[in-house]
C-alpha cells in the first residue's frame, strides 16, 4: 500500500543474512571485498566503529526453526520468541531447536540470550503478570519484552511498575523493556 517493495520471505532471509554477515566482516575489521546474494562491496568499511565491542549486540526476532533459529545461532547474540498461551510448549520446542543449531554450527546455546515479547492485558494485576514472567523464566527466558495493543495508560504503566520488584530477580540479569509501538523503550 505504502509502496514498498516486499519480495518473497525466501528473498528476505537471503537479505538479512547477507546483511548479518556483512555486518561481521565489517565489525571485524575486515575490509575485503564481500561478495553475498545481494549485496557487493568492493571495500566495506565500519566507519565509525561500534562503541560496543566485539560489536553491537544482534537480536534476532521469530521462530522460524529452519531459517530464523538457524540464523539465530550463527550471527546473533539474542534471540526473540514469543509468548503464546500454550502452557510454555512451543517457547520449550522453539528453544529446544535453537539448542540444536548451535551445537550444528559450534555456538555455545547459553552464550545466546532468550528473550520473549508478551502482550500485556488492560486488567492484569502485578501478582498475575509477576507469574507469568515467572513461567517464562523457568523455560529460560531472561529478558520480557511487554508489548500492548493501544496506548500505555497510566494505571497500566503503574501495574507494571508495581511488578517490577518482583520480576527482577526470576532471571540473573533480568531485564524489562516496554515496548509502545516503537515509541517507548525502558
Amino acid at each position: 500500500m505504502m509502496g514498498l517493495a516486499l519480495p518473497p520471505t525466501a528473498e528476505r532471509f537471503e537479505w538479512l543474512e547477507d546483511t548479518l554477515r556483512l555486518a561481521a566482516q565489517m565489525w571485524a575489521g575486515d575490509d575485503t571485498g564481500f561478495h553475498g546474494a545481494y549485496h557487493h562491496l568492493g571495500r566495506p568499511l565500519n566507519s565509525p566503529n561500534a562503541v560496543t565491542r566485539p560489536h553491537p549486540p544482534i537480536l534476532v526476532g521469530g521462530t522460524g526453526e529452519r531459517r530464523t533459529l538457524r540464523l539465530v545461532a550463527r550471527y546473533a547474540d539474542a534471540c526473540n520468541v514469543f509468548d503464546i498461551p500454550d502452557g510454555g510448549a512451543t517457547i520449550r520446542r522453539k528453544l529446544a531447536v535453537l539448542a540444536e543449531h548451535c551445537a550444528t554450527v559450534g555456538c555455545p546455546y547459553d552464550d545466546i540470550e532468550k528473550t520473549a515479547s508478551t502482550r500485556w492485558a488492560a486488567d492484569e494485576s502485578p501478582e498475575a503478570f509477576t507469574r507469568r514472567c515467572a513461567d517464562l523464566a523457568a523455560l529460560g527466558i531472561e529478558h520480557v519484552v511487554v508489548l500492548t495493543t493501544g496506548p500505555w495508560t497510566d494505571t497500566a504503566v503503574a501495574t507494571l511498575g508495581a511488578a517490577r520488584p518482583a520480576v527482577e530477580p526470576l532471571a540473573p540479569a533480568a531485564k524489562m523493556a516496554i515496548d509502545n509501538r516503537g515509541r517507548q523503550r525502558r
